[in-house]
């Protein structure tokens, strides 16, 4: 008898601990019955209908639990030392662990792993936080930016004629964007996720309102 798959995921203070997109896509797809399983993890298992369970590592305790279930590195830092990072599936039944790398927004996470967090993308990136989280005109732009980007995307779906991006058939390309669209959701302060969704003739809102009829939690 198989065992459920263990989706090894950051904690957060939002509800229900999951937030960030990547492990979204990972949780939606094991609810509904399709027949891969990639890089894209939470969505992907709800919408496959496969039994899994949710193991919380918060950000500075990554590396020691990734060696220990025998996950290989998602990268290297600057120094040349190996890099891990969330989320990773494991099948117990099999054996093979699949990491997949996470992006994140520090103020939703606990404090430990929000620092811990914000010291490694500072090394990353070579930079300081004020700078690649700015406040003020800098950060009106990047939304202005963002707006603009979604504008591409809603093309893609006006194009379709139909409610997904290849019209009637719902589609990992649908997963993807619904994964994001369900983060910022939860990350985005409320006047911008009140923005956001309505851009586009409402798309982002709706399309947020319909995958949630999909649990992601275990």
């Amino acid at each position: 008898m198989s065992q459920p798959i263990i989706l090894y995921d950051t904690p957060s203070k939002v509800p229900g601990n999951a937030f960030s997109g990547n492990m979204l896509k990972a949780r939606r797809v094991a609810q509904l019955n399709s027949s891969f399983l990639t890089s894209e993890h939470m969505y992907t298992l709800a919408y496959k209908g496969l039994a899994f369970k949710s193991v919380w590592v918060e950000l500075p305790d990554v590396e020691e639990r990734m060696k220990a279930i025998g996950a290989k590195p998602t990268g290297r830092r600057p120094d040349g030392s190996d890099f891990y990072s969330l989320p990773t599936i494991q099948d117990p039944s099999t054996g093979p662990v699949f990491p997949v790398m996470a992006v994140v927004a520090a103020p939703k996470l606990y404090p430990r792993t929000e620092e811990y967090l914000k010291r490694q993308l500072e090394i990353r990136m070579s930079a300081k936080w004020e700078d690649i989280s700015p406040v003020g005109p800098k950060r009106e732009e990047g939304w202005k930016n963002i707006k603009a980007a979604f504008g591409v995307i809603d093309g893609w779906y006006s194009k379709s004629g139909g409610k997904w991006i290849m019209g009637d058939t719902f589609s990992y390309a649908d997963v993807i964007v619904a994964a994001w669209m369900r983060s910022f959701s939860v990350l985005f302060d409320k006047e911008q996720w009140e923005d956001m969704k309505s851009w586009n003739g409402g798309r982002w809102g709706g399309i947020v309102e319909d995958i949630n009829r999909y649990s992601i939690l275990d």
